[in-house]
């Protein structure tokens, strides 16, 4: 059973690794830094969930993706350069390893939901909810 989770935490190391390194020729000192880095950030994210279960997994291929993602090469950037250490980005939710864009985005669908849920009453100037009526003794 012990080998299998060790398989399964390798793999991880071996999922966020593929992810780091953007050059396919990387010499190797620069492979060997970017693998410590993998080792690290799968350590935080074990510590975090304690065994290598569902939420475990699907936090490893969360920040696998989001450290693929073409439209974020920032956040690659930064775990690279030791801009973001294994523990803070390994805290990072969704939201937080999303590039710039994709929080605008997020963002205008907030609000766009926000503006459908208030209703028509909030948007009429000077218009009182009804318990407003009830508790002014109307």
């Amino acid at each position: 059973m012990s080998d299998k989770l060790d398989e399964t935490r390798e793999k991880g190391v071996q999922m966020i690794f593929e992810a780091l390194k953007e050059d396919p020729v990387a010499n190797e000192k620069q492979e060997s830094i970017l693998l410590q880095k993998a080792v690290n950030i799968e350590a935080e994210i074990y510590s975090e969930e304690h065994a290598t279960n569902h939420e475990y997994k699907s936090n490893i291929r969360s920040k696998v993706l989001n450290l693929k993602d073409q439209n974020n090469p920032e956040l690659r950037k930064r775990v690279v350069l030791g801009d973001l250490s294994a523990k803070e980005f390994s805290e990072l939710n969704g939201e937080e390893l999303a590039s710039d864009q994709r929080k605008k985005e997020n963002e205008e669908i907030r609000e766009e939901g926000l503006k459908g849920a208030i209703g028509i009453d909030a948007m009429i100037p000077n218009s009182q909810p009804k318990m407003d009526l009830i508790d002014d003794g109307i």
